[in-house]
């Protein structure tokens, strides 16, 4: 599932940082006054013919919200974790000139769910640091046997990665998870988080793709203790085709 923000208004700029590098989307303008998301799509090499354009300066009075799509395949090799760590880096270093108030990250984190992987994806997204604020949703690629996504057996919530004890789960912004009763002890795939920018204060949902009824409920518990917010989902997958709700049960084996 993309992630949006109703009516938003759109100037986008891409940046290749070399032949081989990762591009950078960042969205300049919103319905938020003072508001700005970037983005960072995923990029294997320039696109050809495309000229690429410098960063532009941020606006002034802005703030900075990071949105990472599927980071899937920037952990199946160590050639490629470059990639994935130079986005990290960037990020880390425009922390302060642009303001960057959270990160959010939509699923896909690894495309295998092997430790290696997430061993890789781990050590990416260490670069931002301890106490950057951070939630990431998981996706069928997270799942599952080889990354099959055939259950919801996962390597996130585990200790070295993204599971209790870790900095991910330690996060001043964290405000609880959720522990489905089906479910081994210790997920935390299923959060919540606040943040401020300026007078505004934020909700950060982040769950499971494809979320089963008791974790939907949840999250519109979480929504309703926070009427004053402006709420952000961070999922993987929540409608199916028809605007129905995603069914895992009858389609992770259609997911790609």
């Amino acid at each position: 599932m993309a992630w949006g923000v109703q009516d938003l208004a759109l100037m986008l700029n891409m940046k290749s940082p070399s032949p081989k590098g990762p591009g950078k989307l960042k969205v300049q303008r919103s319905a938020f006054p003072g508001f700005t998301v970037g983005m960072i799509p995923l990029f294997f090499g320039a696109l050809p013919g495309l000229l690429f354009a410098a960063d532009p300066p941020p606006w002034p009075g802005s703030w900075t919200l990071i949105h990472l799509p599927d980071t899937q395949n920037y952990v199946t090799t160590v050639d490629r974790t470059e990639i994935l760590n130079r986005q990290m880096t960037w990020v880390r270093d425009n922390r302060s000139t642009r303001d960057i108030r959270f990160a959010v990250q939509v699923g896909d984190l690894v495309n295998d769910n092997t430790e290696v992987q997430w061993m890789r994806s781990r050590a990416g997204f260490d670069i931002l640091g301890n106490g950057f604020p951070c939630a990431f949703s998981t996706g069928n690629h997270d799942c599952g046997p080889s990354g099959s996504g055939d259950s919801r057996a996962t390597s996130f919530g585990l200790a070295p990665f993204y599971g209790p004890g870790s900095p991910y789960a330690a996060q001043p912004t964290v405000g609880g998870f959720f522990q489905h009763p089906d479910d081994p002890p210790g997920n935390t795939q299923n959060a919540w988080h606040t943040f401020k920018a300026g007078p505004q204060h934020f909700l950060v949902l982040t769950c499971e793709w494809g979320p089963r009824n008791k974790v939907v409920e949840w999250m519109d518990g979480v929504v309703s203790a926070h009427p004053f917010h402006r709420a952000i989902l961070v999922c993987h997958a929540y409608l199916a085709s028809g605007s129905a709700r995603f069914n895992w049960a009858q389609s992770q084996s259609t997911m790609n």
